[in-house]
């Protein structure tokens, strides 16, 4: 929702660019987002050449493509035939997808000793067996007509003992219309006829993330996506999905080799395809392709690729709103994005950032920062200007952009060592690579550098297995190919910035039931009866939700706050104990540093709010919705229920960017956190660009030496003040002086 405000003058025409992959058609890719492949397809249909599919010579462009040889004529392809997102362009056995879905029954059925609807499917969520077998469900209804048809029972008949041909019939289809008796969930019925496509009919198109199928390259166009006659077309002697494979790093050299005759229209479209490859190989991306699919990029990958799509399209006057653009790169390649947002600027645009970059804010021709605090200590503008004025201001940005020395740490001596052998996940080399354990450990390097594909693909998935939630488009589960992984401490966690499980930092940290506790045991309440379970009850009015939705027919529903509970979702018997002058509804909008004051004599409560207050989340509030955190808010609050948990010995602590969002204030209290886990005795292992945080390392791996084919290997060990010649080094050694 819009966020309240009183007036908006002088805004323009508004593009955002955010971190948020909201690309999963299956058909977008990193071309089709930065319309380099909309180019490509002008320059092929413009300036490519063809060969003769009988003779194999070169033919002639005119009005249409002629052989000189034979007499051969074709029509010439327009760009839209280059797109295989084009009906008529994309193959017509996959439909431009490149990839079919086979169907593989061992996955659909991995019990069969027991019934359909009693444990043979597997069924992660509420598809397969809710909707199969659950009354009130079209499915549900087709399965009933189905086995009463066949003789079976897919309640009771063991589905090994369903004959071969009827199971092979529900995988692929009846040949017999169904009569079917479908019932809604209010008990209503009609009896329809319908064709009934089998299972496997049914998820095809949309299994894309292979739960119940296997993927296979399409036998007609092998993967290209195109029609033949498109793919004839060449540029440089490939063909439109050639290029596509290539790294851009590749495909820079190919169109560097590309000339259109002068005064040609196509020279536009090269300029800009030139343009915005160059822009990605500046920023880090040198190693994807444009068929890359979209929804497998990171958050800072995708917001690099749209900002790509915004470089020579000649759009003015646009205010372009751009949140942390830095996120995920390495400083290297920070002044390759500051010189395309300068860029940006010199066309006429106005660029605002959210930022906490200092190499970039230092440059802004105007800062605004806010503060002082977070949450509720927030909102107000405590600065404004050019940078040299924030810097003599006693804001917290001007500090940091004053400088300040960053001394490397006397670091830890390991307690053991891990090993990692044999990876060969994507690009790396299968080298041995040592891990210190009982220290805090920084993994850097370039990007694309194999970095997350070590750490977090390989040693995370392998030591904490990832269960699947979801049976569409699920992420992949698998660890990274390898050979083993030596010496591993007894239990490991990632601490990553999704907010699943986070309701409410209360429930999160197990407050709602430890508060309960102590207002039940209260005098006032052990007077009045009011026991745990009492104080806990729901409002009977809402259910607990808080809200009231009432359902307006063809307009969206209202949802207004529960008059009776005051939006709380307590019952009316919550409200009749104070302790402290609140009752147990009224804590919901307090901040958790305000509960933390209020209860400082019950461990339990204080326990995990001092690890919060730790982490510099104080100015949460208690019941705050858990979407409303940010990814470092959530981050931050997982630290902080490890550092009020009691582990019985070592944990392996893997964090993927833990300074994302962070203000250079917070990185500083991140770093004392994570030196707490270390001495709590357990080793530390951080995937980090932030060269505050790597000095603060007692170990330092550095991958590389460059992204995509040309890293994946260990180029640098050891304590940071220790790494020499490596992209990172200058980083690190700016970072110890304290100069910007």
């Amino acid at each position: 929702p819009e966020a309240p405000v009183d007036e908006v003058f002088g805004l323009g025409v508004t593009v955002t660019i955010t971190p948020e992959r909201r690309l999963y058609s299956r058909r977008s890719t990193v071309g089709t987002v930065t319309e380099i492949e909309f180019n490509m397809a002008a320059l092929f249909s413009s300036i490519g050449t063809r060969s003769c599919s009988e003779c194999g010579r070169e033919m002639i462009r005119g009005t249409e493509w002629t052989c000189p040889n034979c007499d051969v004529t074709a029509p010439i392809a327009s760009p839209r035939r280059f797109n295989p997102m084009t009906y008529a362009a994309a193959c017509t056995t996959c439909n431009g997808v490149g990839s079919l879905q086979k169907p593989n029954p061992s996955k659909f059925i991995i019990e069969p000793r027991l019934p359909l609807c009693k444990g043979a499917m597997y069924s992660p969520g509420f598809f397969p067996q809710g909707y199969l077998c659950k009354p009130g469900n079209g499915g549900y209804d087709v399965v009933q007509a189905f086995s009463a048809r066949h003789g079976f029972d897919p309640s009771e008949t063991p589905w090994e003992e369903v004959p071969a041909e009827i199971r092979k019939m529900f995988y692929t289809g009846d040949p017999e219309p169904l009569e079917v008796l479908f019932t809604n969930p209010k008990g209503k019925t009609h009896t329809r006829t319908v064709n009934f496509p089998g299972i496997y009919g049914w998820i095809r198109d949309w299994d894309v993330g292979g739960t119940y199928t296997d993927t296979e390259v399409c036998p007609r166009c092998n993967g290209a996506r195109l029609r033949p006659e498109y793919l004839a077309v060449k540029l440089s002697g490939h063909s439109i999905h050639e290029m596509g494979t290539m790294s851009l790093k590749e495909l820079a050299q190919v169109t560097d080799s590309i000339n259109a005759p002068e005064g040609h229209p196509a020279n536009i479209n090269l300029g800009t395809v030139k343009k915005r490859i160059r822009f990605l190989m500046q920023v880090g991306l040198g190693y994807i392709n444009l068929n890359r699919v979209s929804a497998t990029l990171s958050a800072g990958e995708a917001q690099r690729i749209k900002l790509a799509g915004l470089l020579g399209s000649g759009l003015t006057n646009l205010t372009v709103l751009l949140d942390e653009p830095t996120r995920s790169l390495h400083p290297r390649e920070v002044n390759a994005l500051y010189g395309a947002l300068t860029e940006l600027r010199d066309e006429g645009n106005t660029v605002i950032l959210v930022e906490h970059d200092m190499e970039v804010i230092e440059k802004a021709d105007h800062i605004i920062d806010m503060g002082p605090g977070a949450g509720v200590n927030g909102g107000i503008i405590t600065a404004q200007g050019p940078p040299s004025s924030i810097i003599e201001s006693d804001s917290i940005t001007g500090k940091w952009l004053r400088g300040r020395a960053n001394e490397a740490r006397e670091p830890r001596n390991p307690s053991g060592w891990m090993t990692i052998n044999g990876a060969v996940e994507n690009n790396l080399r299968g080298d041995p690579v040592r891990i210190p354990r009982g220290v805090l450990t920084g993994v850097c390097g370039v990007s694309g550098s194999g970095k997350s594909t070590l750490i977090i693909d390989t040693l995370g998935r392998t030591l904490n297995p990832v269960k699947q939630t979801t049976s569409v488009a699920r992420e992949p589960l698998d660890p990274g190919a390898h050979d083993s992984i030596e010496n591993t401490p007894k239990s490991t966690l990632i601490i990553d910035q999704t907010k699943r499980g986070i309701q409410s930092p209360s429930k999160f940290l197990g407050l709602d039931r430890q508060l309960a506790k102590v207002y039940a045991e209260s005098a006032e309440a052990r007077a009045k009866g009011l026991d745990v379970k009492v104080l806990t009850r729901r409002c009977t009015v809402c259910k607990g939700r808080g809200s009231i939705r009432t359902e307006m027919e063809f307009l969206p529903d209202i949802n207004a706050e529960c008059e009776t509970c005051r939006g709380t979702g307590f019952g009316q018997e919550a409200w009749a104990v104070k302790l402290n002058g609140f009752s147990l509804p009224e804590l919901n909008s307090l901040t958790l540093e305000e509960v933390y004051n209020l209860f400082k004599s019950h461990e339990k409560v204080t326990t995990p709010l001092k690890a919060v207050l730790d982490v510099g989340l104080g100015y949460l509030v208690l019941h705050q919705p858990g979407f409303s955190l940010s990814g470092g808010e959530a981050q931050r609050l997982k630290i902080a229920k490890e550092l009020s948990r009691k582990r019985k010995g070592e944990t392996l602590y893997i964090l993927d960017e833990p300074t994302l969002g962070q203000h250079m204030e917070d990185v500083e209290r991140l770093k004392g956190v994570l030196h707490r886990l270390v001495d709590g005795g357990n080793t530390v292992i951080v995937v980090e660009h932030h060269p505050g945080v790597l000095v603060s390392c007692d170990w330092v791996i550095e991958l590389g030496p460059e992204g995509g084919p040309e890293g994946g290997k260990v180029i640098a060990e050891g304590p940071p003040g220790e790494i020499r010649d490596t992209p990172t080094t200058p980083y690190i050694a700016k970072e110890m002086v304290g100069k910007r």
